[in-house]
């Protein structure tokens, strides 16, 4: 599996700008909205667009990168190799997720300085980035180059907002949607709601997880040949 993970980490040295931008411009975005304390207080929906759009560009940095690896034909020749199936999708999680993480990292001292007193939000966040980086993850066996599709269905999510009222899109379907959940983060935060996020997240990453892991079995079976 290290392998695996070296070649992702050589995208992702090749595909630097990308990766970097993917993490810097989120906490720019994030010191340039929550820099002025007013914001907030006038309009607390500004921390669920934030949550959105700030998954939304680290998923798209990690998409370009594992875009171009399938580009290039590196699972292919991973299954040639003879990689299991959890090597493969385990070795992408371990140079594709840190990225997530770095960012999560470096923002989270902001948010205590500039949004005292909202830990439960900030966890939650911490839980929706993770997960909707990992589901990219999972299904990018079966997307391969499509694996964009991923974050930029999240403008549907977005427009749905609009056509719901706060209180009936916290109890439609895309309340259970990563993205969605973003977008519910700027209001109130419910014992109910955290549940749901955690429970919901666990689902989706198991459900992802399983539909990648039985795409590449297949691939793996009808390549009889090994390098």
């Amino acid at each position: 599996m290290n392998n695996i993970v070296k070649s992702q980490l050589i995208l992702c040295k090749k595909y630097w700008l990308s990766v970097m931008a993917s993490v810097l411009i989120p906490i720019v975005l994030f010191v340039l909205l929550f820099g002025v304390p007013e914001l907030i207080e006038e309009n607390k929906n500004v921390l669920g667009v934030y949550g959105f759009t700030a998954t939304l560009i680290v998923l798209i940095g990690v998409t370009f990168v594992i875009s171009f690896g399938y580009m290039q034909r590196i699972q292919m020749y991973e299954i040639m190799a003879g990689k299991k199936p959890h090597q493969i999708i385990l070795g992408r999680m371990c140079a594709f997720l840190p990225i997530t993480l770095v960012f999560l990292v470096i923002l989270t001292p902001f948010y205590w300085i500039w949004l005292p007193g909202m830990e439960h939000t900030l966890f939650l966040f911490w839980v929706i980035c993770i997960r909707m980086t990992l589901v990219t993850i999972f299904l990018s066996p079966i997307l391969k180059e499509a694996t964009f599709g991923v974050p930029l269905s999240s403008i549907i999510i977005m427009f749905s907002y609009g056509s719901y009222g706060t209180e009936s899109y916290s109890h439609s379907a895309f309340s259970w949607l990563g993205f969605g959940q973003c977008i519910l983060l700027g209001e109130e935060i419910t014992d109910t709601f955290i549940i749901k996020v955690i429970c919901s997240g666990v689902i989706a990453c198991v459900i992802c997880y399983i539909i990648g892991h039985i795409t590449l079995k297949k691939k793996i079976d009808l390549e009889p040949h090994q390098l």
